[in-house]
């Protein structure tokens, strides 16, 4: 499990925009999950900031709702780094600053898959860019940890 983290960790960090932007709360994003070629639109989030943690991160709760049939809606909480220099979440959503998005590791979050189904997220890293397409990795708790694409963009 420790390799898996640490290989996850290392391929949120390559794909880390070196000009990226802070997470914008002021649209949604439409979620797409990927499992091999295509994207496959997956609900959209409503991000909302939540805490400024000192000298750590800028934690934001956001709700993942679906799109299918079943009014189904998910909570996920993520902290999105700070870098040296850039402390102020404020500062952060208005300039330029490399940053990544990872959950917050304390609190339980639950997303939708791919066929819409209310499920527990073990693991998540995205990278932000200039242009607000966040790219990564999610990993839905379960038996068999599959490692899926996302990307959510407004």
């Amino acid at each position: 499990m420790k390799k898996i983290m640490l290989s996850l960790l290392g391929a949120a960090t390559l794909a880390i925009s070196s000009n990226a932007m802070a997470l914008d709360t002021t649209v949604p994003y439409t979620a797409f999950i990927s499992n091999g070629q295509y994207p496959v639109p997956a609900g959209t989030l409503f991000f909302e900031f939540n805490a400024d943690l000192p000298a750590l991160a800028c934690q934001y709760v956001a709700e993942w709702a679906g799109t299918a049939f079943l009014p189904l809606s998910g909570q996920i909480w993520v902290d999105e780094a700070k870098t040296h220099g850039n402390f102020s979440c404020l500062q952060n959503s208005l300039y330029p600053v490399p940053s990544f998005l990872t959950l917050d590791g304390i609190t339980p979050s639950y997303g939708l898959d791919v066929f819409q189904q209310f499920r527990q997220i073990a693991v998540l890293m995205v990278g932000e860019s200039l242009n607000h397409d966040n790219e990564g990795l999610i990993q839905f708790a379960g038996a068999v940890p599959i490692v899926y694409g996302f990307d959510f963009h407004p």
